[in-house]
Parts: structure tokens; C-alpha cells; sequence
């Protein structure tokens, strides 16, 4: 089985900067400096990317939620807001696989705008 080394991430990147209009001067610079950074990755050897981007990835995370100070709920969304995409699924995934059927069935019906 073949694998594929960060290069096919940079392709992907490639592709999506080639739109030609940006939203903002900000979203043009982020996007300028994304390219830059898949450009870089490519250019590593596939074991070295992998370390750096683990690295980079680990300090950047939010870790585990701190017990609540004042509002759970408050200290919930703090937590959020720090957290990367993939901690925010994995807590949100495990947390509603451990609701109540009655739960989660609300938790569904709270995420659908309550139109269940």
C-alpha cells in the first residue's frame, strides 16, 4: 500500500488558494501564509513533517476541561473556544455517548434548533 507523503497536502492547499477572491485582507494573508506552511511541510522529508506537525499540534491543544469556577456551563464554552477542532469532537463525542438516551435525545433536538 502506497502512502502519501505531505505533498498531496500541499496539492489540496494549491487547489483551494486558487480562488480567486478573498472575503478579506485578513482571510488573503491567512491564506497566503497556509500556502506558505503546506509549501514548507512539502518540502520535508515525510517522517520529519509528521514530528513537527505533532509537536506544533500537541502545544497547541487545549488540554482537558478545568473543573468549574463559577458557571459549568460558562467554563464549558471557555474551554470550547481554546480547544482545536479534533478536541472538541472527541469530548463532544464521548460526553454524548455517556448521555441518557432522554439526553441525548434533547441534546439532538437543542443541536437541530429544536425542531425535533
Amino acid at each position: 500500500m502506497k502512502k502519501e507523503g505531505p505533498g498531496a497536502l500541499a496539492g489540496a492547499a494549491e487547489a483551494y488558494l486558487e480562488f480567486p477572491r478573498f472575503r478579506s485582507e485578513e482571510y488573503r494573508r491567512r491564506a497566503v501564509a497556509a500556502r506558505a506552511l503546506c509549501d514548507a511541510i512539502a518540502e520535508c522529508h515525510c517522517d520529519d513533517a509528521k514530528k513537527i506537525m505533532e509537536g506544533v499540534l500537541e502545544k497547541m491543544r487545549a488540554g482537558p476541561p478545568t473543573p468549574p469556577l463559577l458557571s459549568l456551563m460558562a467554563e464549558a464554552r471557555d474551554w470550547a473556544d481554546l480547544a482545536s477542532p479534533s478536541e472538541r469532537k472527541a469530548y463532544a463525542l464521548a460526553s454524548a455517548e455517556h448521555l441518557s438516551p432522554a439526553d441525548r435525545a434533547g441534546l439532538i433536538n437543542h443541536l437541530q434548533g429544536g425542531r425535533a
